[in-house]
């Protein structure tokens, strides 16, 4: 089943590069989207085949990838552009970090938020297999600290720097929820486990219901106005996710194309002749936007498809819920 889903993931990927108004542009979210979801089909082939032994080679391999785009964003990210930012401690940071790194011709900058979304799934996925690493013996101990521990740092000093609170809170939630599903599946049933991952299941339909339900009342936006922050973030990405549900229905099944969110939303929404923002600062809407709902439809099947393996009987008694 998760063959099928990807293959329909991929397809949508596809169909999204080839409608697209400027191909230029969507070759690289493209390209991006495919190796990724290969990469995933991969690791899960190998999880299968190998079990247990595939998990530190894994994590090694998210660990160092987490190294590669933390440093990319560390050596090309413009503080100085970027102005004062969110935090001022980690501005002068950055500016520090500008001053002093190599002037190298990288081709391009990346956004905060882009690296900060990253990395928030590559460092728990590194950490998680070389932690599982570290009770396999002396030797596969020491070959998962001599580069994959300090590229985790890298990708760590990274995310704190990318200034992302939503990829920190994305972290600080996982986190929680992982710890709270280990400390009530200990010592117990295979049943008892599937009913602790289905309240979590539970939580992160809430989270999805709730923000559907901004989304979908206008009148919460008074209600925003009185919680958000000095930069007026929480009230703008609910603007922004209604303007992405419009735009969804007017490309339901295709999708706008791959990297075309920036201007068919400054186009169809904005009204302006200029671009004004890249995406919808929300994974499912910006699926459903480039790539149609059928890509979203996808996207949603592996997700539920992870959920379900997770919470398999034989699994967790298998891996004892590590």
């Amino acid at each position: 089943m998760h063959i099928l889903f990807t293959l329909l993931y991929l397809a949508t990927v596809a169909l999204s590069v080839a409608i697209t108004y400027d191909p230029a542009l969507a070759w690289k979210p493209g390209s991006l989207l495919t190796v990724a979801a290969v990469a995933a089909l991969g690791m899960g082939a190998a999880g299968r085949r190998w079990g247990d032994a595939a998990r530190p080679a894994i994590g090694a391999g998210c660990a160092l990838l987490a190294a590669g785009l933390g440093a990319y964003f560390l050596l090309r990210y413009d503080w100085a552009a970027a102005g004062q930012g969110k935090f001022a401690a980690l501005h002068e940071a950055g500016l520090w970090i500008q001053a002093h790194r190599p002037a190298l011709p990288l081709p391009q900058d990346i956004n905060g938020n882009v690296a900060g979304g990253a990395l928030a799934l590559l460092l728990p996925a590194g950490a998680a297999a070389i932690g599982q690493a570290w009770r396999r013996g002396r030797a596969i101990r020491v070959a998962a600290s001599l580069l994959p521990v300090p590229a985790l740092a890298v990708g760590a000093a990274a995310l704190i720097l990318t200034g992302s609170r939503g990829a920190w809170a994305g972290i600080a939630a996982g986190g929680a929820v992982a710890a709270g599903l280990a400390a009530l599946a200990r010592g117990r049933p295979a049943r008892f486990r599937a009913a602790a991952l289905c309240l979590a299941a539970a939580l992160f339909l809430a989270a999805l219901g709730a923000t559907a339900a901004i989304t979908a009342w206008p009148g919460a936006d008074r209600w925003l106005g009185g919680v958000t922050g000095a930069d007026n973030s929480v009230l703008s990405r609910a603007q922004l996710w209604r303007d992405a549900l419009a735009l969804i229905g007017d490309y339901p099944f295709t999708g706008s194309g791959a990297g075309s969110a920036m201007m068919v939303y400054s186009s169809y929404a904005m009204f302006l002749h200029v671009g004004f923002i890249s995406h919808a600062h929300n994974l499912f809407l910006q699926v459903a936007l480039e790539q149609g709902v059928p890509g979203l439809a996808a996207f949603l099947g592996l997700v539920a498809l992870a959920w379900i393996a997770i919470a398999d009987r034989r699994s967790a008694a298998e891996d004892g819920w590590r």
